[in-house]
């Protein structure tokens, strides 16, 4: 489904219900308009610049049109739409007329929106900000679709220092791998699969205690294996995570 971004950023405005339609909002603006009386409120949608400044709006929409005519009878239009942005973290806010219907979403999610709702869905990175990702050419994680795949991920701390021991380190590998999921738009209830990676001095207990903490209840699959060494010396487990989201 090929959309069009509309040009005009929008504000969405509400009056109260007894109150006649403000001449600003009937004006010809050659942009997206609606509005809606119900008896709760008057909501009315036009373009942001439109809309004075002592009425009740949130600005800073931007409205993606769906290809019309669509027939009446045809179903799922919609929830194509608002499925992907949803699993994205993207809220929407949508019209429907006569002909075709809108989709509202907030100015600064449109590309993220557009990525979302490609078919087939194009890859999106995670970046943690570590240096090695341009150097080596690797993401953090990576979403395509609906899997999720998270890379190796160290005890590294925001400073670049390590926990000693083995259970710190590996809640803090689990605590960028949670964080990675996040931005991909998956959680930690969602991850399918886990791999630990332990050298000969790790604590496996303390190793399992931490994923334990995190999965006690998701239960993934999972494997352990003890490793020769690992990249960094100071490190005695490594993790990664795949999630459905």
């Amino acid at each position: 489904m090929k959309l069009t971004v509309l040009p005009e950023p929008l504000a969405i405005c509400r009056l109260r219900p007894v109150e006649r339609i403000p001449s600003w909002a009937l004006e010809e603006h050659g942009s997206l308009s609606s509005i809606t009386r119900t008896p709760d409120e008057l909501s009315i949608v036009c373009p942001e610049e439109a809309v004075p400044p002592d009425t009740q709006a949130e600005g800073g929409w931007r409205a993606l049109k769906v290809p019309g005519p669509i027939p009446f009878g045809q179903t799922g239009v919609l929830e194509s739409i608002a499925g992907p942005l949803a699993q994205a973290g993207i809220s929407i806010f949508a019209i429907s007329t006569y002909d075709t219907d809108y989709v509202l979403v907030k100015a600064e999610h449109v590309e993220q929106a557009l990525e979302a709702l490609e078919s087939p869905p194009r890859r999106r990175r995670v970046s943690s900000g570590s240096p090695f990702e341009s150097r080596i050419g690797f993401s953090r994680a990576v979403r395509a679709g609906d899997r999720v795949l998270v890379s190796g991920t160290g005890p590294v701390m925001p400073d670049g220092s390590c926990p000693e021991s083995t259970l710190e380190q590996a809640r803090r590998c689990w605590e960028i791998v949670v964080d990675a999921l996040a931005q991909a738009g998956a959680s930690a209830a969602q991850v399918v699969r886990t791999r630990t990676l332990l050298t000969p001095e790790a604590d496996a207990e303390q190793a399992m205690t931490a994923h334990g903490e995190l999965f006690a209840d998701i239960r993934p699959a999972s494997t352990m294996l003890r490793v020769h060494s690992l990249l960094d010396a100071r490190w005695t487990v490594e993790v990664e995570a795949e999630a459905q989201a």
